[in-house]
């Protein structure tokens, strides 16, 4: 599982043998990188890499940074290029109207999935080079360490300035120890508020799941499997491969689990009924008889999967139905609020659901909700081919069970008020606030966090209210476990307390959550074809993040500085995009803040 990490930045040594650094800031001028690549997906580079550099030097104080705005508006007044290869005259030109002393550029290259970064420094008194520095890195995986490492080299060498970059665990998410099956972290955005502020504060409740021994007895299940069979699952090879994902599925349950099959188009059909699982090759036979048909009645295929686990369901199994299609619901039930309501019904008495949306003309906004209010998890298939590596990565969950039946139930004290609830889906009944967390996986993160408005008091502490999760232990003691947290809050007149009583993980996952509700925004609005009001969301969640990223010091939140600026790039020929390409960016950005919310 990808580990999550804190980019903390420990000062070693300071020392300086330039008289001349050691009397004079640096002042850098950062130019945008040029993309040599020929790969257009790494157009957004050419401005992230110099933003994520910027971010870094600001941890030494003898650099200061020319403001992007300004060098932007500069060299368009005077028609100069903000990247590319820089010479003598042009850089000794651009420093004298910045006012820089310095300027950093440089270019990223790419050949055999290795992606290169080169950087240049020169001085712009004489256009000299005085640091030149390669880094290179695989294609697929994040920049983020890379480009720390790069900001260490060009720090050292501007100003002997050294330092270090330790990636840890993400503190304070500790592993489960002794008979505790999961982690649990109950805390406040900060120990401390400034007396009668109205600014909101932040509960968050983050759970860690142990990881399961493969050699334990496991929780059996207790699933249906819903294909869409509907004429367009036959184009790109999608239902072979969906055929291919259900072989794996029946090859991977035991005689202890049931497994039923469900088939839909136009109609909706039962080739396994809901049964044990006994002889696998009459199973698989079964399965490879799929055919094509015609619509897409997805509400019947869904209500007849519920159906088939219903039969069976029963309190220790995990009762789950996976739900694949490729199309829009156009025969049964169509209403979006009408399908979410009934997953949400389903979910309440026990059941779950997976949806699984393969291509670009599924509504992943319908999949999202279903899976959400389900009580399970979304999946975009990009490719048909990747149908069965999806179905695998579910049902590797699903075979980790570690507890199940998880809920929070927060009793919210008198004056405190819910603003919002990030994370999951949630119901509130006076000051009731109830969220399910149903089966939780080896090894699996979830966090909730609250906004909540804490009214203005002149009381010295203020009690939040009553925390209280509740789940089934299925792996140490086999029993229902209990916890309560009762979070709390100091008031004061005192600035120096609330500026140093800031918890710094709870702050990164403000800064994520609210930088997804800002990407969720812009994504609606260029649903809408609102180009201009999307630019300006997306502006602000840019600045945002970037005003954040110093006091967390996150990894995560970098990387999502990266994915928020990549998006910004990929919309800007959203107007000219046919609708499959539309469709295709959408979805691929939709399910990367979707599992950035999830944090998977």
């Amino acid at each position: 599982m990808k580990r999550n990490y804190f980019f903390l930045i420990t000062f070693v040594l300071l020392m300086c043998t330039s008289p001349a650094i050691c009397q004079n800031h640096i002042v850098l001028a950062v130019l945008n990188f040029q993309n040599n690549s020929g790969d257009t997906e790494l157009n957004y580079l050419e401005e992230a890499i110099p933003e994520m550099l910027i971010t870094n030097l600001a941890v030494s104080r003898q650099i200061k940074i020319v403001e992007r705005t300004r060098i932007r508006d500069i060299l368009e007044e005077q028609k100069l290029s903000l990247s590319g290869a820089v010479d003598e005259e042009t850089a000794t030109t651009i420093g004298k109207l910045l006012g820089a002393n310095h300027l950093l550029y440089g270019g990223i290259f790419s050949s055999n999935d290795k992606l290169r970064i080169d950087a240049r420094v020169s001085n712009t008194a004489d256009g000299s080079i005085v640091i030149a520095e390669k880094m290179e890195t695989a294609v697929d995986t994040d920049l983020i360490e890379t480009l720390d490492q790069l900001s260490l080299k060009l720090i050292k060498g501007l100003t002997d300035e050294q330092f270090t970059v330790d990636y840890e665990e993400d503190a304070p998410v500790f592993d489960p120890i002794g008979n505790e099956p999961v982690a649990v972290t109950c805390a406040m955005d900060n120990t401390h508020r400034l007396m009668k502020s109205d600014a909101p504060n932040y509960l968050l409740i983050n759970l860690k799941a142990g990881k399961v021994e493969t050699n334990r007895t496991r929780v059996p299940l207790n699933i249906s499997l819903v294909l869409d069979k509907s004429g367009s699952m036959g184009s790109e090879n999608k239902l072979e491969n969906a055929r291919q994902a259900a072989l794996f599925v029946v090859d991977n349950l035991s005689s202890s689990d049931y497994f039923s099959l469900v088939t839909y188009d136009t109609h909706v059909y039962n080739p396994i009924p809901a049964a044990p699982v006994k002889d696998k090759e009459i199973l698989k036979a079964k399965i490879r008889e799929i055919e094509c048909g015609s619509s897409t009645n997805l509400s019947g295929g869904m209500m007849e999967g519920y159906s088939q686990i219903e039969r069976n369901f029963q309190n220790g199994y995990v009762n789950r139905e996976l739900l694949l299609t490729d199309g829009l619901a156009n025969t049964g039930i169509t209403n979006p609020h009408q399908l979410k309501n009934i997953a949400t019904e389903k979910n309440r008495k026990g059941f779950t659901i997976s949806t699984f949306g393969v291509g670009f003309s599924f509504n992943e906004d319908l999949l999202t909700t279903l899976a959400e209010f389900g009580g399970a998890n979304y999946y975009y298939i990009d490719s048909a081919e990747r149908i069965a590596e999806i179905f695998a990565n579910e049902l590797q969950g699903l075979l980790s069970v570690v507890v199940q039946n998880a809920s929070i139930n927060i009793e919210l004290a008198d004056g405190i008020e819910l603003i919002d609830v990030f994370g999951y889906s949630f119901e509130q009944s006076g000051k009731t606030v109830s969220i399910k967390l149903n089966d939780i996986f080896s090894e699996e993160i979830k966090t909730v966090l609250l906004k909540l408005d804490l009214n203005a008091s002149s009381k010295s502490e203020i009690n939040i209210g009553k925390v209280r999760l509740q789940y089934d232990d299925v792996v140490l003691e086999n029993k229902r476990i209990v916890k309560t947290f009762e979070p709390k809050i100091k008031q004061t007149s005192d600035p120096k307390l609330v500026q140093n009583g800031k918890n710094a993980f709870v702050h990164e996952n403000i800064t994520l959550f609210e930088s997804a509700r800002m990407m969720d925004e812009a994504i609606t609005l260029i649903d809408n074809r609102n180009f201009d009001q999307a630019k300006k969301v997306m502006d602000q969640n840019f600045n945002y993040l970037q005003s954040n990223v110093s006091l967390t010091s996150s990894r995560r939140v970098k990387q999502q500085i990266l994915n928020a600026m990549k998006y910004s790039d990929e919309y800007k020929n959203a107007e000219q995009m046919d609708a499959a390409e539309m469709e295709m960016m959408q979805k691929s950005v939709k399910y990367k803040n979707y599992l950035q919310k999830k944090k998977k």
